[in-house]
């Protein structure tokens, strides 16, 4: 099982109360404002969110089990998913700045560990 598929795993198995359901939505409206203007870090995060960086760190951890920056990875990923499904012909530059990588290396580095293929690769077999 990919590293991918093991967060997401995990996030659907989470019983969220109420509070901490808004909190997420909040991280992840954070999260899609700030990935196409490439901040998409604990400090920006924590800074719309009214927080400090150690409470996001600690209430994240504490409702998730999981790191802000592993959950913030999870989010920014599953985006370029999407956008690699919906607009498969788009650059892979392009996907992995929407998605607030504006480093094209690291990107695509980062989508194999977590996936165990390249972009390149992921579009080819959906076009197939």
């Amino acid at each position: 099982m990919d590293e991918y598929t093991k967060i997401k795993q995990h996030v659907e198995e989470l019983s969220l109360n109420a509070k901490s359901i808004d909190f997420i939505e909040k991280i992840e409206n954070s999260v899609n404002v700030l990935m196409p203007q490439g901040e998409v870090d604990i400090k920006h995060i924590a800074s719309r969110l009214n927080v400090s960086p150690s409470k996001l760190r600690r209430t994240m951890h504490a409702i998730t089990g999981l790191s802000p920056a592993k959950y913030v990875m999870y989010l920014r990923l599953r985006q370029s998913l999407r956008l690699l499904d919906k607009y498969p012909r788009n650059t892979i530059s392009a996907v992995s700045s929407r998605c607030g990588f504006f480093d094209h290396s690291h990107f695509t580095h980062t989508f194999i560990r977590y996936f165990g293929i390249s972009p390149s690769q992921y579009v080819q077999d959906k076009l197939k």
